[in-house]
């Protein structure tokens, strides 16, 4: 099933549903499984934001995701390095893509202050990239991982 931010709208309590860490998400890769586990145990933080939330609340939310997004990428990146993964610069661009729509959100926010429309943006971005890209795009590579342990 592919959820595209276009299909999606705003409203408090919405996706929680769709938002929760299953073990059927692991890739096998304890250090990797674990921080898929944090972004999804943070993900009720980041959609319990509104524009009128506290503006430290929403600024250490921006620093926790694009510190997160900084070690956990690298971390990935890596594993599928090491493993030979065949998809890694596909993979890759994928993270290039969320981190660089993290950083236009973040200097968006600097430049016009935190607004409705600018955390929206956010936690699209975060519910896309939990539906898409862990749930999906990181699936294949546990499925790269299965298919080449020896029998």
């Amino acid at each position: 099933m592919k959820i595209t931010t276009g299909n999606l709208s705003m409203g408090k309590g919405v996706y929680y549903f769709m938002l929760w860490w299953s073990d059927d998400l692991k890739i096998g890769i304890g250090t990797i499984d674990e921080q898929h586990k944090g972004i999804f145990d943070k993900a009720e933080d980041i959609l319990n934001l509104e524009a009128d939330s506290k503006p430290f609340k929403v600024k250490k939310m921006y620093r926790f995701l694009l510190n997160y997004v900084a070690t956990h990428f690298k971390d990935e990146e890596k594993v599928m390095e090491d493993i030979g993964y065949p998809d890694l610069e596909e993979h890759k661009d994928q993270h290039i893509y969320i981190t660089n729509e993290l950083r236009k959100l973040v200097d968006k926010a600097i430049k016009e202050g935190i607004t409705e429309e600018n955390i929206d943006a956010m936690k699209l971005l975060v519910i896309e990239w939990l539906i898409n890209h862990i749930s999906e795009s990181d699936r294949k590579i546990a499925v790269f991982i299965n298919e080449k342990k020896p029998e």
